[in-house]
């Protein structure tokens, strides 16, 4: 159990940072972010409805981005707007979209959000500019919430619809017949917090806007696209991919800010030799702490779940330990029922909680009130992220703080020793892959369902006449002659778009059952497929806003896990097997080569450990069917010299432990995203080699990406390794596993020779 002593003046943001500042030695670094004037543009020929609406607000001036947005738009662009949290990028696609249906009335806009949080927060804004305009301009949220009897309303009337791209694929692209009028009508699409749209999602969006596009033509309309995103590397390059369009980037900020405070708290090391550091699990609860006892209303966020829930746990305890109010802290992370995440969002915006512990389910633009403090736990899985986190405190004109934790794992400690990661120009791309097999297979067949395709059609600027054959022989889709050109259509009630995921490889989630008597059973949260191997095998221990429960039984046909509460101070923590296979060479340069795979994940083991002192206490079998899948990997081969050396199998864990901490900076992509696996005589190549695969079938680009990036990905982890001060090997370069004799050297060594190639 973790535990916090603090006297607890209640003396605000200065306080806690006098306190921060006295920690001996822990502050590796601190940057002020200074106050920013504002920059300020015209507002053109903006209707004077909405200029008196903004005088009204005390809004006599554009933001220059906004003003930029709003001139570039109106004149039919796509656009791209890259600002920070906080700079007012709403006003860059509602103004220009209000102003429009100002000038003609039977205008429409669809607006996409990547959750239905977002998307409610976003109508209450949207409402409060237009309340008072003397047309009524209709918008309305349509969502999985949305009721039957409002529907047919929106379908019809609406202006604006706000939606999110899962029903843009299952209840809006199919039934377009009933969307004809707003489709007929649409002007613009806006797409919000474009970055987080990589990967699977992104790459499913892609082919979503395809479908879109493809009947918006059917309709006589051409939308204009105006995108938002966070600093990544490439926007306008990512923004060209997911709508098939250029868009001109808009990447000067013109919002003021406030001062804010950046610091990278190190946890203190208690073992030089072996580089072991204090937890930053338990130097996070303990920030968290101070930070309640100071009166500073903040947010924990922390990369994975476990972690969230053992926060939430301690910081509880502690508070109800110390006479205080335990509930006002709270957990939030995906699995949490939808009403429960709204209470916590409208609790924190209101003052009622103190602090929230969350993952990065919060670090988007959710509407949560002004914050003072954010401690960031550990490298988020992308620096674009770490500045939407950072950006959730100072919305107000006083000083702010934001407090990064690294924890032990490479990747952090890569970024606390190189803080211009964070400062400088964002070296992140954003990857997506339209052209995954799997996924596009998926959207041309919704494509045929919603409108009839001709033999000669692209989708997504690709000939796809054997692939229509390909369903036509198989007896997915008909053909019929009309003037000599062969025309497929679909043969079925069914419609594909209910049959897959857009955010997963499997849209199948465990529902978690809590079954202790004498209650009935009730369904406490939610497990994707993809976390369910590492998160509830029997003997798991699982938790849900700090209780923790015992995971009793799990039924894989029904897809249900059944837990109990449990009175444990200590949680499981799983680790898989993975094995790859290669089916076919893509491309290849001297060591290093990618194409397409067959990974298996296999059931592996965990450990139970002790909570307070993360000890190990004990070790089990994480019973899991194996699942197996098509995708992508990047393969390293092992030169001649190291395979001729003695370790060369510690070696080589050791390397593959850097590269799944490291790879992930370069790639814009979760740890999780990605399988890092060894193999001492792979059976086509005969030969030890290092494999990074993509974690999803068909793969996303990252395995292709990591090909590219191969060098810098590998020169990073042997510029971690220089810096660690370890002797023999440790958590924060090569891991735990392949600690030994000369282990790390071992590694450097085989680094060394693979930089050479």
């Amino acid at each position: 159990m973790m535990r916090f002593f603090f006297s607890g003046k209640r003396d605000g943001v200065e306080g806690f940072l006098r306190w921060l500042r006295r920690q001996d030695g822990n502050i590796r670094s601190a940057h002020t972010i200074k106050p920013r004037e504002p920059s300020y543009g015209g507002f053109g020929d903006l209707d004077p409805e909405i200029v008196e609406i903004l005088n009204k607000r005390g809004i006599k001036k554009l933001w220059s981005h906004q003003s930029s947005a709003f001139r570039l738009a109106s004149s039919g662009r796509d656009i791209v707007v890259v600002t920070p949290t906080a700079s007012g990028k709403t006003f860059c696609y509602d103004i220009p979209v209000v102003d429009s249906i100002l000038k003609d009335h039977s205008g429409r806009a669809l607006y996409l959000f990547p959750t239905k949080a977002l998307a409610q927060d976003q109508l209450t804004e949207l409402r409060e500019l237009c309340s008072g305009l003397t047309v009524d301009i209709k918008s309305f949220t349509y969502d999985g919430d949305t009721p039957p009897s409002k529907r047919k309303e929106i379908k019809n009337y609406a202006n604006i619809v706000i939606t999110n791209p899962d029903m843009l694929n299952t209840a809006i692209l199919p039934h377009h017949q009933s969307w004809a009028e707003f489709f007929r009508e649409l002007n613009f699409i806006v797409v919000d917090e474009l970055h987080t749209y990589r990967g699977v999602l992104g790459s499913h969006l892609a082919n979503l806007f395809v479908r879109l596009l493809r009947i918006c033509r059917h309709y006589g309309s051409d939308p204009v696209f105006i995108c938002c995103s966070a600093t990544i590397a490439n926007p306008a390059e990512h923004a060209a991919l997911l709508t098939g369009r250029a868009a001109v980037l808009i990447d000067q900020n013109g919002a003021p800010s406030a001062q804010k405070e950046l610091i990278i708290y190190d946890p203190g090391i208690t073992d030089k030799r072996r580089e072991i550091r204090r937890s930053s699990l338990y130097e996070s609860g303990r920030l968290a702490y101070r930070a309640i006892s100071c009166g500073i209303s903040s947010i924990l966020f922390t990369r994975s779940r476990i972690n969230a829930e053992l926060l939430v746990e301690s910081l509880k305890r502690q508070l109800h330990a110390d006479g205080k109010n335990p509930d006002s802290v709270r957990g939030y992370r995906s699995g949490y029922l939808p009403a429960e995440r709204r209470e916590t969002e409208r609790d924190l915006r209101n003052g009622k909680l103190k602090a929230v512990v969350s993952t990065n389910a919060l670090e988007l633009g959710i509407d949560i009130g002004s914050l003072d403090l954010v401690l960031i736990h550990g490298f988020p899985g992308s620096i674009a992220s770490v500045w939407q986190q950072i950006g959730r405190a100072g919305r107000r004109n006083s000083v702010s703080a934001a407090v990064i934790i690294p924890s032990a794992l490479p990747a952090d400690r890569f970024l606390a020793e190189r803080p211009e990661w964070l400062l400088g120009a964002s070296p992140e791309r954003a990857r997506i892959d339209p052209t995954n097999p799997y996924i596009r297979l998926e959207h041309i067949k919704c494509s045929i369902y919603e409108l009839p395709f001709r033999e000669d059609e692209a989708f997504g600027g690709e000939n796809i006449s054997a692939i229509l054959e390909f369903l036509f022989r198989n007896g997915a889709i008909d053909a019929y002659e009309d003037h000599g050109c062969r025309i497929y259509s679909w043969n079925s009630d069914l419609y594909p778009a209910s049959s897959f995921s857009i955010r997963s490889a499997s849209g199948e989630k465990y529902d978690i059952i809590e079954t202790d008597p004498p209650h009935r059973p009730r369904m406490i949260g939610t497990v994707d497929r993809h976390s369910a191997a590492s998160m509830i095998f029997p003997g798991a221990v699982y938790f849900h806003n700090g209780t923790s429960y015992s995971v009793e039984k799990v039924d894989h046909g029904d897809m249900k896990c059944f837990v109990r509460r449990s009175c444990t101070n200590t949680y499981t923590e799983a680790k898989l097997f993975v094995r790859t296979v290669i089916a076919e060479q893509t491309e290849s340069s001297g060591l290093f080569a990618w194409g397409d795979t067959r990974v298996t994940v296999l059931s592996g083991i965990y450990k139970i450990i002790d909570i307070g002192t993360r000890k190990v206490m004990g070790h089990g079998k994480a019973e899991f069917p194996d699942e197996s899948m098509e995708t992508t990997s990047l393969w390293i081969k092992m030169p001649a010299e190291a395979i001729s050396r003695p370790g060369l199998q510690t070696a080589m864990e050791g390397v593959a432990n850097l590269l799944k901490n490291l790879a992930p900076l370069f790639l814009m992509c979760d740890s999780s995203d990605i399988y890092v696996n060894t193999s001492v005589s792979e059976l086509s190549l005969g030969e030890p080699a290092i494999f990074l695969s993509d974690a999803f079938p068909g793969g996303v680009g990252l395995a292709e990406g990591a090909y590219g990036s191969v060098r810098l990905i590998l020169r990073a982890c042997r510029d971690r390794l220089d810096s660690c001060r370890c002797r023999e090997g440790c958590p924060s370069c090569i891991g735990h596993g392949t600690n030994g004799v000369r282990a790390k050297d071992m590694a450097k060594e085989l680094l060394d020779d693979l930089l050479e190639y």
